[in-house]
């Protein structure tokens, strides 16, 4: 075979992350009674990332490179945990992940996935 593909990929990733101390809510029923005051730390954390990737085909013989596959991509990581309790863990999360490919076979994607998940831990 007179042909090479060379696959190459990089990547960053930039992280922070910042905790509130002692934030505090009121919960209460849905008819107002049975009050009671939550205390916990609210952790947010933030993941930036840029990616490509490039797949090229090379004819050794003939001296002819091509792309023939390959993207960019940028995906956004958001969290926010807090503690209700000490069993009782409440995440909210964001995520955006963005596509833009090298060849024309391929469409440029966006997906934004967002939400809220409880975790109740059994265990001690």
């Amino acid at each position: 075979n007179n042909q090479i593909t060379e696959v190459n990929g990089r990547e960053i990733v930039i992280g922070c992350g910042y905790t509130f101390k002692d934030l505090g809510f009121n919960l209460s029923e849905l008819d107002g009674s049975n009050a009671r005051n939550v205390t916990n730390d609210l952790k947010l954390k933030l993941d930036i990332g840029f990616r490509r990737d490039i797949t090229t085909l090379r004819s050794i013989d003939e001296r002819n490179s091509q792309v023939s596959a390959g993207q960019d991509k940028v995906n956004i990581y958001l969290t926010g945990d807090y503690n209700l309790s000490q069993r009782l863990t409440v995440q909210a999360f964001f995520k955006y992940d963005m596509t833009n490919p090298f060849v024309s076979n391929a469409y440029k994607t966006t997906n934004i996935f967002a939400g809220v998940t409880a975790r109740f831990n059994l265990s001690q």
